[in-house]
């Protein structure tokens, strides 16, 4: 045991300098093999702990005295199996895995564990598929552009001229936009909005239904506002308070990024 955990240590040890994994990898200023001692001790002791208990069931297991061999219980779901005619060797395993009878342990773990075994898979697969699109697809959850440039967290402004000579004089740079995060009443209730200043070509969140904003008085939702609102495209919303409220007709659903 104490073997074990020493090569767990080591390992741990040795695979060290490939922590973090992913992209984030290339930033970390850590280089090289690194030993966190609170980590490895902390992980050994449990690890002790684990293998120590495993130990003393299975010695308690094999040193309890024999007891009696249970009586065989039917299976409802074998005598089923058996009623509707299915072949013998399906009877046969449906009985092994479900009845216990004297020097027969029903096989109720195995399959349990095999569930859970298949369940991990497909959960894993199904996560990594997912997580997969997001990251080859950012347009998915509205990142649709190469670059974001953000101002201070919102406490500083670029000035649009200013912006105009640094970006949009640069060679690649086909279009560019100038966006602002806040909070708006939309008929009464107060949801996170995103403004848009175009200030070259159209850069501008996916839309996914209906049409982008074209000129004034319009206005896109996301698809979970525009439900909570029980609005639909070509509806009209007041947006705003006072005296600075306006009527605004939507004109589609659109993905939002996160902004914060």
């Amino acid at each position: 045991m104490a073997a074990g955990v020493a090569l767990a240590a080591g390992g741990a040890y040795a695979v060290s300098p490939l922590a973090p994994v992913g992209p984030v990898h290339r930033f970390d200023p850590s280089r090289g093999a690194d030993a966190d001692p609170l980590v490895l001790a902390g992980g050994g002791a449990v690890l002790a702990l684990i293998l120590l208990a495993l130990l003393a069931v299975l010695a308690w297991r094999a040193v309890r005295p024999a007891g009696r061999e249970p009586a065989r219980r039917p299976s409802a779901i074998a005598a089923a199996a058996a009623s509707a005619g299915l072949p013998v060797p399906a009877v046969m395993g449906i009985r092994q895995a479900l009845e216990r009878g004297p020097g027969q342990r029903p096989a109720r773990a195995v399959l349990a564990g095999s569930v859970a075994a298949v369940t991990a898979v497909v959960m894993a697969t199904v996560f990594g598929a997912s997580l997969d699109g997001l990251v080859h697809h950012p347009a998915r959850y509205g990142w649709n552009w190469d670059l974001l440039i953000e101002a201070a967290d919102g406490y500083g402004t670029w000035k649009a001229p200013v912006m105009d000579r640094l970006v949009g004089g640069q060679p690649g740079v086909t279009a560019w936009s100038q966006f602002g995060f806040s909070q708006v009443a939309v008929d009464g209730q107060e949801v996170p909005v995103m403004g848009l200043q175009r200030e070259l070509g159209s850069v501008e969140p996916p839309t996914t239904s209906g049409h982008p904003i074209t000129g004034p008085g319009q206005v896109e939702l996301g698809t979970a506002t525009l439900h909570q609102l029980g609005k639909h495209i070509g509806d009209t919303v007041r947006v705003g308070t006072g005296r600075s409220a306006r009527e605004l007709t939507i004109t589609g659903t659109v993905t939002l990024p996160h902004s914060g």
